[in-house]
């Protein structure tokens, strides 16, 4: 049985109030609701109007508010000429979402729908891959979803909607996080091993690793940014070695699970596609008081012993592919350009 909850006016009041408070900084709630984030801005109806109406400026001057970074009045003012006004369903929302894309919440029916965000930071490529991820996920009933209930990629506004899931975000001091992970890991190894594990070298990604090891040196002597201290030497002899790869999340983070009583949901799936498993473990992993390196490395261990027996020269291990995969990010973030 799914979650659901049901709303009085008196707690809709209630909760919308809270939600306004802290849209307008008087206080930030105890509890965390549906999706809360700090860094996103939770409207109704009222205060978005208040906002583009009033040229109130709201605050989101953040990495999500990329179609005008310098004025995000007018960032506003576009994203409700352009969207908001052909959506007939956007009065009637609960709550507002603004974030990679626009979340609608009808709290009493337990429905949020997810709307595109032209010329946000998530493509539309990026959107329809979400829901397909999703359908093949429900299927498999191997990691536990949010039910999808509808969809919409024939005409703008292209959206998606799906069932509200009334749980709590993890948090990284949150005595929970190490044991919901450890129940999350195993379900997500199989869903690998049902979509085909590949093990392929960084060649045979397209990936040239001297090329890669230049720009990081080369970013780190312009003074661009200061760089962690890396066995380059060591990274150097893993070109040739093989790496798991399958279909992965891309984005699996504590913000990205919902904890109900009886369930664990990973949202957020737009960013899955086909590629190093190493890359969805490299954040828990590089938490080294959740201590859930040996979870995994059991489950790669086994993995490697049914694909290669004993013959684990040419694979990397978990280790070495912690070490890889951290400076493949690393390098990323120094020589992408502000």
């Amino acid at each position: 049985m799914r979650a659901k909850k049901e709303y009085s006016l008196v707690a809709l009041g209630h909760l919308i109030s809270r939600v306004e408070s802290f849209v307008n900084g008087e206080e930030s709630p105890a509890n965390r609701f549906i999706l809360l984030n700090k860094s996103v801005k939770y409207l109704n109806l009222r205060s978005l109007k208040k906002a583009i109406v009033d040229k109130w400026d709201p605050g989101f001057k953040n990495a999500y508010m990329k179609l005008y970074p310098d004025s995000p009045k007018a960032a506003l003012r576009m994203l409700y000429g352009s969207v908001f006004k052909r959506v007939e369903f956007f009065s009637s929302a609960d709550v507002i979402v603004i974030k990679a894309n626009i979340s609608l919440f009808y709290l009493a029916k337990g429905i949020r729908i997810k709307l595109f965000m032209p010329g946000g930071v998530r493509s539309l490529v990026e959107f329809k891959n979400e829901i397909d991820i999703r359908k093949k996920i429900e299927s498999s009933e191997l990691i536990h979803v949010p039910r999808l209930l509808s969809s919409n990629l024939e005409s703008e506004p292209f959206f998606f909607a799906d069932e509200i899931i009334y749980g709590d975000l993890l948090s990284s001091d949150n005595p929970q996080t190490p044991s919901v992970f450890k129940m999350i890991i195993p379900r997500i190894w199989q869903f690998y091993q049902s979509n085909g594990i590949d093990w392929l070298t960084l060649k045979e990604k397209g990936i040239n690793l001297k090329d890669k090891i230049e720009a990081y040196k080369s970013a780190i002597d312009k003074g661009k940014r200061q760089g962690p201290e890396l066995d380059l030497d060591r990274i150097e002899t893993f070109g040739d070695r093989l790496i798991p790869n399958s279909l992965i999340h891309g984005d699996l983070s504590i913000k990205n699970i919902l904890v109900t009583s009886n369930k664990n949901y990973l949202t957020d799936w737009e960013t899955s596609r086909r590629d190093f498993i190493i890359f969805d473990f490299l954040r828990i992993l590089l938490n080294k008081k959740w201590q859930l390196h040996d979870d995994i490395d059991r489950l790669m261990c086994l993995e490697i012993e049914n694909r290669f027996g004993s013959d684990k020269k040419a694979v990397l291990s978990l280790s070495e592919q912690i070490m890889l995969a951290y400076f493949l990010r690393k390098t990323e973030q120094l020589t992408n350009t502000d």
